[in-house]
């Protein structure tokens, strides 16, 4: 039997320089573009029930599928994207790095801030830039060399990093006693996203009464991210297919965050054997649900997209109006009406609109250094971060309720 995921695999991930390349762009579903292709439908969620109000959309193949296109202004993707490169890939996380012992060659830089990745990261940059105005003046630049190969801990190296309960590939599992904090900043995107997923959607209040978050309701289908996956892509890098099916609450979706480089993203079946295979552009800002039915779907990341590609111009023209640097990245242009714009504003609605099962959320901890908002941006133009978002237990639940603490593929 031919497994159509991995032949759409095979495919999507050719690049130009290589044998049988396909230009296959203008074959994938683009949700910036939803007019141009009719698998793509408007998702017509309970507006009155969601905090965010943006354009959404499902696709005819994969029911409960949600799509939201541009959903975060680039400030948002900066504040973001900043938290994962300072926050979320250190201890008390765990990162694919901890796994393989220190070589004895190497700097132990893992508990020192002025040696963090971030910092040997900048200081690459810099010492890189210096060489190029070196070559192109034709001065010798010689005594100065590329810092991160010494050190224990860079960028490099790192492919992900795991928070809330850490998910082990090796034995795929979850273990009550290897986890730590969730991020507040998780809690809250992943509380305001899931929001989108119709099956999780309260019975709507009578006509004439409005339900706000501020009265009471059951928090039955209410999600709260109690398990993070941060995957950090170079140019080359790519995900083979798979499932997320180890938490014990698969009812609820898996939100996915996207920031950096473009991708390819590929969506199928309940097997890899199932067709259609479906080729999505993920663009950077772009928030999507594994939910209801295609909650335990294969799916993955079959190629990085670079930034020299020019993409097709988003066209949803009714969202969209251009202003004048509303969300104060220094960009003059076309923003969407709804996107979620600084943190200074959402948060304080996040806050406002919290329930007890989230974290209020600081304003100090999640607005980028003015000084580090130019090296965020050089390393979201050459990476791509992920940062997908799960509930493992079901509501009610607050520990692992297997004698041995874990939840594996056996449980």
């Amino acid at each position: 039997m031919t497994k159509s995921y991995k032949v759409a695999y095979e495919r999507h991930r050719r690049r130009p320089q290589e044998p049988n390349y396909i230009g296959d762009l203008n074959d994938l579903v683009d949700f910036s573009n939803p007019s141009s292709d009719p698998r793509i439908i408007p998702h017509n969620h309970d507006r009155y029930q969601c905090r965010y109000q943006g354009p959404t959309f499902g696709i005819t193949t994969h029911p409960g599928f949600v799509y939201i296109p541009q959903a975060l202004s680039k400030r948002m993707q900066t504040d973001i994207a900043y938290k994962a490169l300072t926050d979320f890939c250190n201890a008390p996380h765990r990162t694919n790095i901890d796994l393989v012992p220190k070589k004895e060659n190497e700097i132990d830089n893992q508990e020192t801030v002025s040696m963090s990745m971030w910092n040997l990261w900048k200081k690459d940059q810099r010492l890189l830039r210096k060489k190029q105005w070196a070559r192109t003046e034709k001065e010798g630049c010689e005594s100065e060399s590329v810092c991160t190969a010494r050190y224990y801990k860079s960028f490099d190296k790192l492919s992900w990093a795991t928070a809330g309960y850490h998910y082990d590939w090796t034995t795929r599992s979850y273990n009550e006693n290897m986890k730590s904090p969730m991020p507040p900043i998780m809690s809250a995107l992943g509380s305001l996203f899931a929001e989108l997923d119709p099956s999780l959607s309260p019975t709507p209040p009578p006509q004439g009464q409005r339900q706000g978050h501020d009265q009471d309701s059951s928090n039955e289908n209410e999600f709260t991210a109690s398990a993070s996956i941060v995957n950090y892509y170079s140019i080359k890098s790519n995900m083979g297919g798979h499932r997320d099916d180890l938490e014990l609450d698969r009812t609820k979706p898996v939100v996915s965050i996207s920031l950096g480089l473009p991708a390819v993203f590929l969506l199928g079946g309940k097997s890899k054997e199932e067709e259609p295979v479906i080729g999505i552009l993920v663009r950077p800002g772009d928030v999507m649900l594994l939910a209801g039915g295609s909650r335990l779907c294969f799916h993955g990341m079959a190629r990085v997209i670079p930034k020299e590609v020019v993409l097709p111009r988003p066209s949803l023209e009714e969202y969209m109006t251009v202003d004048s640097d509303v969300d104060g990245d220094g960009d003059d242009g076309v923003h969407y009406k709804s996107q979620m714009g600084s943190w200074n504003d959402e948060c304080m609605k996040m806050n406002e609109a919290s329930t007890s099962g989230i974290q209020p959320i600081l304003l100090s901890e999640l607005i980028t250094p003015e000084i580090d908002v130019d090296a965020v941006a050089e390393f979201l133009s050459e990476h791509r971060i992920n940062i997908n978002l799960r509930q493992v237990l079901p509501n009610g639940m607050d520990r692992i309720p297997f004698k041995n603490n874990t939840i594996s593929a056996r449980s």
